[in-house]
């Protein structure tokens, strides 16, 4: 049997990120969005973001996701935070298509105000 990156691998990556910062978020009481909420919602993205080569558009789950985080920030803290929990999952998973990642607000027909990137300044 070959040895890879199952399903189960990458549950497990998802588990242990979203312990990670449901234990070590302290939610700022201006900003309701926690980090655990988009790791959840941005879950479905994940297979899509680890992909090689062209990009086909993201799939359902992962547009859904986005859309559930844009109807969740609606305020610049939550903004804010959303924009430092996506850089977060970003430095923490490895093997992610920074380019793919760049292109899934476009891909999923959503404008969330701000570039997915490493370099973003999340403060403005």
């Amino acid at each position: 049997m070959a040895a890879g990156v199952g399903p189960s691998a990458a549950a497990s990556s998802m588990l242990l990120l979203l312990l990670f910062f449901s234990l070590t978020s302290v939610p700022n009481p201006a900003t309701a969005l926690t980090c655990e909420e988009v790791v959840t919602s941005l879950s479905g993205c994940l297979a899509y973001l680890r992909g090689a080569g062209a990009a086909p558009p993201p799939p359902t789950g992962c547009c859904a996701g986005v859309r559930h985080l844009l109807d969740a920030a609606r305020t610049t803290p939550d903004r804010q935070q959303g924009c430092r929990c996506i850089q977060s999952i970003l430095r923490s998973f490895s093997g992610l298509n920074l380019s793919r990642a760049a292109a899934v607000p476009g891909g999923c027909r959503v404008d969330i105000g701000y570039p997915v990137s490493l370099s973003l300044d999340c403060s403005t």
